[in-house]
């Protein structure tokens, strides 16, 4: 989208207040964001008004306190049912990936400013990483947050930097404008390198997962230790990332769903043992 127009500043304003409620654990009051923010008086009860009838904001008339509305929490619902779809049927892709590579994989989604891992298999190697479901990473110290960093605005880079440009390492990626020229290179080969940003010892390799509208939905990666450094032929496990990517999209999408939601299964002893579906 081209950069030349004007932002309205009514939507500014909205992305403040939204800004305010989502950090307040227990809501914002009216008082409260007037003192916070330079919104006159009349123009904020109006804008709040209309954020809560539109359901972008709920009102509590006996505390007096705005929270986020039911437009955003059934986002949330949704998303949340996506991403445990997504783990599930991620679950056997990681399995054959981890068989072919012989490393640990993970699945991520971007939650908040970090990538949240929903999915991960461990190798068998006696030297390998363990990383546990639900950990969470920093975006610009690994290859995985690289991904979801390209599809970033120079504006929303610069805010991510301001709020959480930790150094983790000697080779943390602390500039933007380095940032957006190693951006450029993972958008160019198409899969992105985590050189000992976050831990020196573990290096990574990660590719999108996208929908079928071409949007990126997760990141997949293989983790693997700096020891392994010599056994690993980058271009050969992107190349196996990005074919599972392509089987996880797939298996996401409508068409590789069953038709029906509801089934019966008899799991006694027809065929063989083995049960099957009625």
């Amino acid at each position: 989208m081209s950069s030349n127009y004007a932002p309205i500043p009514i939507i500014d304003r909205m992305s403040v207040i939204l800004d305010i409620v989502l950090n307040s654990p227990n809501g914002a009051s009216a008082s409260e964001l007037f003192h916070r923010e330079n919104i006159p008086k009349t123009t904020l009860y109006r804008l709040l008004t209309s954020m809560v009838q539109n359901e972008f904001l709920s009102y509590n008339s006996d505390t007096g306190m705005y929270t986020i509305g039911s437009k955003f929490t059934m986002t949330y619902v949704s998303m949340d049912e996506q991403t445990n779809r997504l783990k599930e049927t991620s679950i056997p892709h990681l399995n054959q990936l981890v068989g072919q590579v012989q490393e640990t994989v993970k699945l991520s989604v971007l939650s908040g400013w970090s990538a949240y891992v929903i999915a991960s298999v461990e190798s068998q190697q006696p030297i390998r990483i363990k990383i546990d479901t639900g950990a969470t990473f920093p975006l610009h110290a690994g290859a995985t947050g690289k991904i979801f960093m390209c599809d970033f605005s120079r504006a929303t880079l610069q805010k991510y930097y301001e709020i959480h440009a930790n150094r983790y390492t000697s080779t943390t990626i602390m500039s933007i404008e380095e940032m957006e020229a190693e951006l450029d290179t993972v958008r160019t080969c198409g899969y992105a390198l985590d050189n000992g940003e976050y831990l020196p010892e573990i290096l990574a390799i990660a590719v999108p997962v996208k929908n079928q509208a071409g949007t990126t939905i997760a990141a997949l990666s293989i983790p693997y230790p700096s020891l392994h450094r010599d056994r690993i032929n980058i271009e050969q496990a992107a190349k196996l990332l990005n074919q599972t990517a392509s089987a996880i999209s797939l298996s996401c999408s409508p068409e590789g769903t069953k038709e029906s939601p509801a089934r019966v299964v008899d799991s006694l002893s027809l065929n063989g043992g083995q049960g099957t579906e009625l």
